[in-house]
């Protein structure tokens, strides 16, 4: 079990977020052109990452390569 500064007992979901990497964040506005559009597609869930939106995907530690491997996809006219 993992344990914060703290000591208090944490999750196995909190003890497996990271931060996702600041390209990452400014990536799908680049891909898609329109920031409205990039928060949206941000915010919703996504097929190609099992359900989850890409912004829980990216927090997760170890899955932010999901994230940006979707976005090169799209950008590359292959949707997923």
């Amino acid at each position: 079990m993992l344990r914060n500064r703290a000591g208090a007992k944490m999750g196995a979901e909190m003890g497996t977020k990271a931060q996702p990497m600041p390209e990452l964040l400014v990536r799908p506005r680049e891909v898609f052109g329109d920031t409205e559009i990039a928060r949206e597609w941000w915010s919703e869930r996504n097929p190609a990452l099992n359900e989850e939106t890409p912004e829980r995907c990216a927090l997760r530690l170890g899955r932010a390569q999901e994230v940006q491997d979707v976005l090169s996809r799209i950008e590359n006219g292959v949707i997923s």
